[in-house]
């Protein structure tokens, strides 16, 4: 019999004491795992926890860099008439980044990311791969923001 967990532990101090209390009534094994096993598991599980840990850091630097276009854009804006005319602004570059704003007239990576993930949990992720196949893509965030209002499309017809 097997049994996974998944746990999560501020500190390896805090895996290992909870660890020892849940073994504490266990029988050991015939074959002990040697301390350095030991250790390499303890470090393996340090590691993953770092990573788990620094998965909202990394998210929210995402979405930081995401809508830096946008607020660029709502700088420009505010800016009086006046300004704008004695210096010349340069245009930001486009960006061709997964979380890049589609033209205005389409919709967003979001939005499409969203209804993607409905068909997902609808009809699974290999009806999914299949649906974008047409468009030369293993994945939607493979996809250009010129091709978001068709692959929305299709992804509405798929729920229908």
């Amino acid at each position: 019999m097997s049994i996974t967990l998944n746990l999560s532990f501020a500190s390896v101090t805090e895996m290992r004491a909870a660890l020892a209390e849940m073994l504490a009534g266990v029988t050991p094994p015939t074959v002990a795992p040697s301390p350095i096993q030991l250790e390499q598991a303890v470090a393996h599980a340090a590691e993953i926890q770092a990573k788990a840990d620094a998965a909202p850091k990394v998210a929210a630097k995402v979405e930081e860099e995401r809508r830096a276009p946008k607020q660029v854009k709502a700088e420009k804006a505010e800016k009086p008439a006046a300004t704008a005319s004695a210096a010349p602004e340069v245009e930001p570059e486009k960006s061709t980044d997964v979380g890049s704003t589609p033209p205005s007239d389409g919709p967003t990576y979001d939005d499409v990311a969203a209804i993607v993930i409905k068909v997902s949990k609808a009809k699974g992720r290999p009806h999914v791969v299949e649906l974008l196949k047409p468009f030369g893509i293993p994945t939607f965030t493979a996809a250009k923001p010129e091709q978001y209002a068709d692959i929305k499309r299709v992804m509405e017809e798929a729920l229908a």
